[in-house]
């Protein structure tokens, strides 16, 4: 048997250890109640006053999914990304069956011309992939229209059959060109919005190109 000093020498040595194993244990449960707190945050995420009137109406039957996919879809126009993302989740949250919500996060986690600019790598963490696969798994629900939207954005991330970037653009902007001239009265997209790059009939490049005005003074190094 060990003696009193025994004993106490061995609680002395383990004493780190279990200081170790009690934080380990704290921060466990200060991460899982952060992670319950984000999430009844984003379940209650508000409509945003003065964020716009565009509507464009999706065949959702929850008036709310169709607050927060307008929220989403006014965000991303305005490349608030963060909160088109949080609007859209909310959206597919609150009919999680309806297709059009997770289109909006694809729409919304996509390259765009900024992140394209910044030769930011396209859809890093595959969570756009995700959101447009979902889309197509509840595509039964859409009206034509909406179909024709997941499929078309579907063409911006099917690397498999458009291994790069530029014909992935390419393909996207002539399906939604095709949308536009088929619904003309009812323009779905600006088919430019959500491309990653500017361009023009005339040509497509997969950069921007800044073209200097004739009258535009040289820079002159010294």
């Amino acid at each position: 048997m060990r003696t009193t000093r025994q004993r106490k020498t061995a609680c002395l040595s383990c004493r780190p250890v279990c200081q170790s194993a009690r934080w380990l244990l704290a921060l466990l449960i200060f991460s899982a109640a952060s992670l319950a707190t984000a999430d009844s945050a984003l379940k209650q995420l508000p409509l945003i006053e003065g964020s716009g009137t565009y509507s464009r109406p999706i065949s959702t039957t929850n008036s709310e999914t169709q607050a927060y996919f307008d929220q989403g879809l006014r965000f991303a126009w305005g490349f608030y990304f963060p909160e088109a993302i949080a609007s859209y989740q909310t959206a597919s949250q609150l009919d999680p069956t309806h297709p059009m919500p997770f289109w909006g996060l694809a729409h919304a986690m996509g390259p765009n011309p900024n992140s394209r600019y910044a030769r930011m790598p396209d859809d890093p963490k595959g969570e756009g992939a995700k959101a447009i696969a979902a889309a197509f798994a509840h595509i039964g629900r859409a009206t034509p229209k909406e179909a024709q939207l997941i499929m078309a954005l579907h063409q911006l991330y099917d690397q498999s059959q458009r291994p790069k970037a530029q014909d992935r653009d390419t393909a996207y902007l002539a399906a939604m060109r095709d949308l536009n001239r088929q619904y003309p009265m009812t323009r779905i997209l600006p088919h430019c919005m959500r491309a990653p790059i500017c361009q023009s009939d005339a040509g497509i490049t997969g950069t921007a190109t800044v073209t200097p005005s004739p009258k535009q003074p040289k820079l002159r190094r010294r």
